[in-house]
């Protein structure tokens, strides 16, 4: 993938908007804090395997580059491939902070993953496991969650749910959706969380696809957005969170701050979507 957009947030010069080139349609100037695209040879050129501790560029204009950990990692089809036979805290991509990261002061957010995801095939592991596609958090705790994308594989080595959070809420389940999300396609599930439109309440939805699949409400949002001492990742943290195993693919990791905005985020939903469908395969 390369595509380059000039930016619809650009800012004016002399009357004229500058050339900013984004490097994916998606990215909207401002809003958009980080993206990841394996596809796209301007976040990562040099072929699978990804190389332990290789950079990845995210593309929005003047990112920063996120980091392989320290296992060399299968890229397909445009995906990072975790393909571990059992749960592990050492396996992880390491995120820029400020980029991928809801602000403090953050009231309204989105963020999506793009997922292909067994339903079988985990092993035994010794207890329920959390793995974590996409995020910053310290537990799956509310007060904990920076934001969120993970799973949950139970101890005969199935996965019996995918859930996310953002800005501190509690978490909403995509279980209604789970047939779909292992059907051995890609899908995209996205985290929508907005405590800005109506102030004290904090509505958080999660969708697979374009389908929206639960709904939480917290009526008593205070506004605070949690900072966890672990940082965004895609994958584990040593000792705390699993990661990903057993042939489960993440890409294309976004995270965009709508808050004073008149963006809508079910379509970029959508368009995030569709750019799965055309680059992931």
């Amino acid at each position: 993938m390369g595509i380059f957009v000039v930016s619809d947030a650009s800012p004016k010069q002399s009357g004229n908007n500058p050339m900013y080139l984004e490097k994916d349609s998606i990215i909207i100037r401002g809003q958009t804090l980080g993206l990841l695209d394996f596809s796209n040879d301007q976040c990562y050129s040099a072929g699978s395997p990804v190389a332990a501790y290789a950079n990845m560029k995210n593309l929005v204009h003047n990112g920063s580059n996120a980091t392989n950990g320290r296992t060399p990692r299968v890229l397909e089809g445009g995906m990072l491939k975790f393909d571990g036979t059992e749960p592990s805290t050492n396996d992880y991509a390491l995120l820029p902070t400020d980029e991928f990261s809801l602000p403090a002061g953050c009231k309204r957010a989105l963020v999506s993953v793009a997922l292909k995801l067994p339903a079988s095939g985990y092993g035994t592991p010794a207890a329920t496991r959390y793995p974590m596609f996409f995020g910053r958090m310290n537990n799956t705790a509310a007060a904990n969650i920076n934001f969120a994308i993970w799973g949950i594989v139970s101890t005969d080595g199935v996965l019996t749910s995918v859930q996310g959070a953002a800005l501190g809420s509690v978490a909403v389940s995509a279980t209604a959706q789970l047939a779909l999300l292992t059907n051995g396609s890609v899908h995209v599930v996205s985290v929508y969380a907005d405590g800005e439109t109506t102030p004290g309440t904090l509505i958080t939805r999660i969708y697979v696809d374009n389908i929206l699949v639960a709904t939480a409400t917290n009526n008593a949002w205070d506004g605070a957005v949690p900072q966890p001492t672990n940082l965004p990742r895609i994958g584990s943290y040593p000792a705390t969170i699993h990661g990903p195993w057993n042939g489960m693919k993440v890409g294309r990791p976004m995270v965009m701050n709508l808050t004073g905005k008149d963006t809508v985020a079910t379509d970029i939903i959508s368009q995030s979507v569709e750019l799965a469908k055309q680059y992931l395969v």
